[in-house]
């Protein structure tokens, strides 16, 4: 999570009534952490969108509670891991899609 700020400025954000975020800077902060785990491959790839997951998580239970501001050592290491799991299950599906 070293390509993500320690904490990220959640002004701007829209929580929905539907459950959903829009976090701009949030949004901001992966389009670069992006940049560096597409150098390196599918799996890193998988591994930057879970921290994403994860902090968009996090950013929410923040913004639910009237906070401003998202700090890396709030995001559970228990939610990257399973986004993780989800990711990589769902390449290796695709994998294996592709490969018929």
């Amino acid at each position: 999570m070293t390509s993500y700020s320690d904490e990220i400025l959640l002004l701007g954000s829209t929580v929905y009534a539907s459950g959903g975020t829009t976090i701009p800077a949030l949004i901001e902060e992966h389009d670069k952490a992006q940049q560096y785990y597409i150098k390196l491959g599918t799996e890193y790839e998988a591994m930057g969108w879970s921290i994403f997951q994860a902090l968009h998580t996090a950013a929410f239970r923040v913004l639910e509670s009237g906070g401003t501001v998202l700090r890396k050592k709030l995001v559970s290491f228990e939610d990257v891991s399973e986004f993780y799991k989800e990711n990589l299950a769902s390449i290796e599906e695709q994998r294996g899609t592709n490969a018929t």
